[in-house]
């Protein structure tokens, strides 16, 4: 397994034969932005197990439902998701 290092210069990125023609002699310092974590972005939607939850999600969302099944539904909502990059997660109203 390789250790890779990310270079600290723009400089570092440029072949030496090129920086030895064009005598390229400046220090550009590299940053990179601290590594956030996943919780931080949102691409998780709760979506309710009951019907009544399902279909208000569905209209807040603009989802198209092809039948009025719990497993047509679910299915529909999972298809939107997958499309766009989201998680879907069921929860029961208690």
């Amino acid at each position: 397994m390789a250790n890779l290092v990310r270079p600290s210069t723009l400089e570092e990125l440029i072949p030496m034969d090129f920086k030895q023609q064009w005598n390229l002699t400046s220090q550009t310092r590299l940053s990179f932005p601290t590594q956030l974590k996943e919780s931080e972005f949102q691409y998780e939607y709760s979506v309710p197990l009951d019907k009544k939850g399902q279909k208000e999600f569905m209209i807040q969302h603009k989802i198209v439902k092809e039948s009025g099944k719990k497993e047509d539904r679910l299915k529909t909502i999972r298809e939107w998701a997958i499309d766009r990059g989201y998680r879907i997660v069921l929860y029961q109203n208690i």
